[in-house]
């Protein structure tokens, strides 16, 4: 697992923005903005750092690029900045490393 390979800061840096993403995308878009459902994407917070994020089309790989994703790419930063503990480049940064971990692109899946 990726995961387990990122620093703790990674790690942080990337369930906090797990956690933004639930809070900040309206529930009837999560599906189409994340490819899994608001539901799912909490119960992967609640079972946080155990995710197995390796098959790029699981739940939990979709929930941590997707949100990532939008943390970097979709939504504004005063729109996150309050609940992620993280300069915009150290979240881009600590999407970079878990991608690099992936041996993958990033981007939307």
């Amino acid at each position: 697992m990726a995961m387990e390979k990122l620093s703790l800061r990674d790690q942080k840096i990337i369930v906090q923005c797990m956690s933004a993403v639930s809070l900040l995308i309206d529930e009837w878009e999560t599906h189409s903005r994340l490819g899994i459902s608001r539901d799912r994407l909490q119960t992967l917070i609640a079972e946080w750092p155990n995710l197995d994020d390796r098959i790029e089309d699981s739940d939990e790989f979709l929930a941590v690029n997707n949100c990532l994703n939008e943390v970097c790419n979709g939504l504004s930063i005063d729109e996150w900045f309050n609940l992620v503990d993280a300069s915009p480049d150290e979240v881009r940064e600590a999407y970079k490393n878990w991608l690099a971990l992936q041996n993958t692109r990033g981007g939307i899946r």
